[in-house]
C-alpha cells in the first residue's frame, strides 16, 4: 500500500484489490469472462456514439460562453 509505505508482492497487491472489490459489494470475475476483446470495443463503441450525439447538442465552447457574455454585457 503506497500511503502506509508498506511493500507488497504481486500475490498481496491482488489480494488487497479483491479485499477492496468485497468491502464495495462488487463481483470479482474469477475466470476470463465470455465477451471477446472484439465484442467489448463494439459495444464501447456503439456506447460512445450515443453519448457523443447527446454531449455535441448540450456542449457550449469557451468562446461561445465568452461571446454571450459580451453580448449580455453590451446590452446593459
Amino acid at each position: 500500500m503506497i500511503l502506509l509505505k508498506i511493500e507488497l508482492k504481486d500475490i498481496d497487491w491482488i489480494k488487497s484489490v479483491e479485499d477492496i472489490f468485497n468491502i464495495n459489494m462488487y463481483d470479482n470475475l474469477k475466470n476470463k469472462g465470455s465477451i471477446s476483446h472484439a465484442m467489448a470495443i463494439q459495444k464501447a463503441e456503439s456506447e460512445y456514439d450515443k453519448y457523443k450525439i447527446i454531449q455535441d447538442k448540450k456542449y457550449v465552447s469557451d468562446f461561445d460562453r465568452l461571446v454571450k457574455e459580451i453580448e449580455i454585457i453590451e446590452d446593459k
